[in-house]
Parts: structure tokens; sequence; C-alpha cells
């Protein structure tokens, strides 16, 4: 079995603060700006390098394309399989 290392955007403080207190369900009121996909990847990222499966979901196709093409360029080590028409990795 090969050894991947994963290299995530580093968090601000208070994305630190949300990932350190996440729970099932999480709601965030943020800016536009203050980076919700850093921690969203932040919390995907960890359970799905150990093989469980996770869910990415967004209001439109253009929003969810952009998200997918993130996630790819920073899991493109560790990643198995990718299907860019369905979005899935």
């Amino acid at each position: 079995m090969r050894t991947v290392t994963v290299k995530l955007p580093e968090p601000h403080e208070s994305q630190q603060r949300v990932i350190a207190e996440a729970r099932r369900w999480n709601v965030l009121e943020c800016g536009r700006r203050w980076g919700k996909t850093t921690v969203g990847l932040q919390l995907a990222v960890t359970p799905a390098v150990k093989g469980k499966p996770v869910g990415w979901f967004a209001p439109t196709y253009k929003t969810m394309a952009e998200q997918w093409k993130d996630a790819s360029r920073i899991l493109h080590e560790a990643v198995t399989q990718s299907n860019k028409v369905e979005q899935q990795i």
C-alpha cells in the first residue's frame, strides 16, 4: 500500500475553530470570502482518505463544478478513480 500526503490549505483562526467544533450538522453564516470551501474540504478529506463516502452538494452546477475542480486539484495524488462528468472522485 502506498502512502500519499494530501496538502490542504492552512485554515485561519476562525476556520480552525469551526473545524475543531464540527458536529454532524453544522450551519455557518459567513461572508463571501471567509473560506467556507476550505473548511468543507478540511472536513470532507479526512473521512474520504480513510475510504468513507463523502457527499458535497451545491445549489448550482457551476458552483459544484468549481468545488469539484478544487477538490480534484488538492487530492490528485490520492485519487484512484475520478469521473468528471458525474463529478465523482
